[in-house]
């Protein structure tokens, strides 16, 4: 039997999501006023922007990295 895929917690830090996102091929390319733009180091056309919250919500992040290209399994992999 195939073990279940880890669903996103509720709430996550922002330091550890950007360390998945930094995992995932992502880097900043501009940090400015409440969000931050991180795009793909091979396609620059994938990017997130992620507010700068001190902690990130689920739905939040499941929005994020649907328009990134990122499964959730992916990024828990990262995670």
């Amino acid at each position: 039997m195939p073990k279940p895929a880890k669903r996103l917690p509720s709430d996550l830090p922002r330091v550890r999501v950007l360390r998945a996102v930094k995992r995932l091929g992502f880097e900043l390319g501009r940090d400015s006023g409440d969000h931050s733009v991180y795009k793909h180091i091979d396609d620059p056309d994938r990017f997130m922007v992620i507010p700068r919250h001190s902690r990130v919500k689920r739905h939040l992040l499941q929005s994020i990295l649907s328009g990134a290209g990122v499964t959730e399994e992916q990024f828990m992999a990262a995670y």
